[in-house]
């Protein structure tokens, strides 16, 4: 599967921020710092990552996909689709870290789901960095 996404806008801004995210910060601590830089990223770099993965969605669609995986450890590096019944990796001239698509999915957050999300008792999940 092949698609013309182009991964440079993400891999600039998604990189940037992941990079600058100290190795100490771990779980939630890791993930809030992440919120918070997303939030302070200007508009339209926020608008490009929206965008970038609105994209993905849009190629889920196209190819007529149930599901998309998008980062942690199981993905390797790409996005994933399940196409009738098939889960296939989206062929890429790059990879994505784990770092930079949790910046991606930061990004489509608000702060209220963001904070939901990360209140371990009322969410029921955790959390994990790429560590």
């Amino acid at each position: 599967m092949s698609t013309s996404i182009s991964f440079k806008p993400i891999r600039e801004i998604c990189g940037k921020i992941a990079s600058q995210i100290p190795e100490s910060k771990k779980g939630l601590e890791y993930h809030a710092a992440i919120g918070n830089m997303v939030n302070d990223l200007p508009e339209d770099q926020r608008k490009i990552l929206r965008k970038s993965l609105n994209a993905f969605l849009i190629y889920m669609e196209k190819i007529e996909a149930s599901d998309i995986d998008v980062g942690g450890h199981g993905c390797n590096g790409k996005i994933w689709y399940r196409v009738f019944g098939k889960k296939s990796p989206l062929n890429m001239e790059v990879e994505l870290p784990i770092g930079e698509t949790d910046v991606l999915l930061h990004n489509v957050l608000t702060q209220t789901q963001r904070d939901q999300l990360m209140d371990k008792e009322k969410s029921g999940f955790l959390l994990y960095n790429s560590d």
